[in-house]
């Protein structure tokens, strides 16, 4: 029995190596082991051939590398040719792949992204894709009331303004939203507090600055909670700091200030300038709630016509907000990466045939010498993933100054960090 182990197990070391010392080996441990019970024997037996066997493989694979690299050094023309060719392959794909990703698969960075929804003004059908018209106050107030498939809607605008009081002006971007937006999408500040949908009237004149933001003009500073800096012409308060991977409705959004709807919003319902961000409710199926919302965009229709006669809904889930163009590109985009590693698969296999058919005599003349089949391929496989290797490194490095150009096909309606 511990024979019949011994013997199996032999087959870990090389074949060269074991054609030429296996009999001797199983001779020599049946020596040494007789007597002993079956368990014993088998421990002893993955003992003595396990870490032999894995030493003989490392010796040869050394042997194998500084033949590779001699061998390499002697062509050069080749390497270069093959390690350029993989690097074009590798690099296309890492750095197309990489902006697809962030663009067409990759979670939202929210808690339960895929129940995020955006609503806008579109045409009367339904038709159209994302933010085609905005909403006016009195459109959000009605549909946020009287959906039920959906649930914490919150309304926002963007805008830009100056910081100033800390050396030279800064013209910065920035959204005005209603507390209820960082509640839908379930972030937690940093530092302080978001503002109270309670007391907005004392929330005002506050905001809460981007991490970005925080550590470019204020160093970083824990005690900037509280500070009063001025926006424009108007001063406010500081009252909190997102979090780094914080970025929303857009990656250059840098402040938000409150956004506080009075009466007088609501007069004229032909006044768009709002987005809107909500959730599903648990349960509901995003079909569901666009069904909702056509049925409410009729409702409208038939309650206000003087405004509303040629107004729907324009409904889309966050992860959804890309402009059809950027789908269609980056498809497009990937499509001809993944041809181009084709192409340059078969290059690779092109080449590699031709170098081995130059190698002919080379070859004969190791297997004269005594080289088995097993150990000609070892060598060759050898040279290949060297080859593979740098040729990959080098493809990493070429995506990573692909990148930069490919990041212009992610759009800014995605609220991803650059």
């Amino acid at each position: 029995m511990s024979l019949s182990v011994y013997k199996a197990l032999l087959r870990l070391y090389p074949s060269s190596y074991r054609a030429e010392y296996g009999s001797e080996l199983l001779r020599a441990f049946a020596e040494s082991h007789r007597g002993q019970g079956p368990v014993v024997a088998a421990l002893a037996a993955i003992g003595d051939i396990v870490p032999n066997a894995l030493m003989a493989h490392w010796t040869i694979l050394r042997q194998d590398l500084h033949y590779a690299v001699r061998t390499m050094s002697r062509s050069r023309g080749f390497v270069t040719t093959v390690v350029l060719v993989t690097a074009l392959g590798v690099g296309a794909n890492t750095a197309t792949f990489s902006v697809a990703d962030a663009v067409l698969l990759r979670p939202l960075p929210f808690p339960d992204p895929n129940s995020l929804v955006r609503l806008c003004e579109g045409p009367k059908d339904g038709s159209g894709w994302g933010c085609m018209n905005e909403l006016s106050p009195a459109n959000f107030r009605d549909v946020a009331a009287m959906t039920t498939k959906t649930r914490g809607w919150g309304a926002f605008t963007g805008g830009e303004v100056n910081l100033v009081g800390f050396g030279e002006p800064v013209r910065i971007a920035g959204s005005i939203v209603t507390p209820d937006v960082f509640t839908v999408l379930g972030i937690r500040p940093l530092l302080g507090r978001f503002f109270d949908a309670g007391a907005l009237e004392r929330d005002e004149n506050t905001v809460v600055l981007s991490y970005g933001l925080w550590q470019s003009q204020f160093g970083g500073d824990p005690g900037v909670v509280g500070k009063a800096i001025r926006l424009d012409d108007t001063p406010r308060v500081i009252i909190g700091v997102m979090p780094a991977g914080f970025h929303f409705p857009t990656p250059t959004d840098q402040l938000w200030t409150p956004l506080v709807l009075r009466e007088d919003d609501y007069a004229e319902r032909d006044n768009t300038y709002l987005q809107a961000i909500g959730r599903l409710v648990p349960g509901a199926t995003f079909e569901q709630a666009r069904a909702e919302f056509s049925a409410l965009a009729a409702r409208l229709q038939r309650d206000h016509p003087e405004t509303n006669a040629e107004t729907g809904f324009s409904f889309f889930r966050q992860r959804d907000f890309v402009l059809p163009r950027y789908r269609m590109m980056l498809l497009a985009l990937c499509g001809a990466s993944l041809s181009l590693l084709l192409l340059t698969g078969a290059n690779l296999g092109n080449l590699m045939l031709v170098r081995a058919a130059g190698r002919e005599r080379e070859l004969a003349v190791r297997a004269a010498l005594g080289a088995g089949r097993e150990r000609l391929v070892r060598q060759m496989f050898t040279e290949s993933v060297v080859l593979a290797l740098i040729g990959g490194i080098a493809g990493v490095l070429v995506a990573m100054l692909a990148v930069p150009l490919l990041s212009h096909l992610v759009p800014n309606t995605l609220p991803l960090a650059e």
